[in-house]
């Protein structure tokens, strides 16, 4: 109808946190001690838990900035 505004867009996430969150490759299979390669799995398990918790720490930052008006 004429006179009715559009609603605001709603804010947007900077794109800098995706960064944290790349993607860890797994260790490439091979001929090896399986403890060995069991704790290869561990360890890019855990970098890639580590990188996960740092994007969503980064991400509830800037939602808590943006509710509170800051940048």
């Amino acid at each position: 109808m004429p006179g009715d505004r559009p609603a605001p867009p709603a804010p947007r996430l900077p794109n800098e946190c995706k960064a944290l969150g790349k993607p860890v490759p797994l260790p490439a299979p091979r001929k090896a001690d399986l403890g060995v390669l069991a704790a290869e799995n561990r360890a890019a398990a855990a970098t890639a838990n580590g990188r996960i918790v740092a994007r969503d720490r980064c991400e509830d930052k800037q939602r808590d900035a943006l509710e509170s008006g800051g940048t």
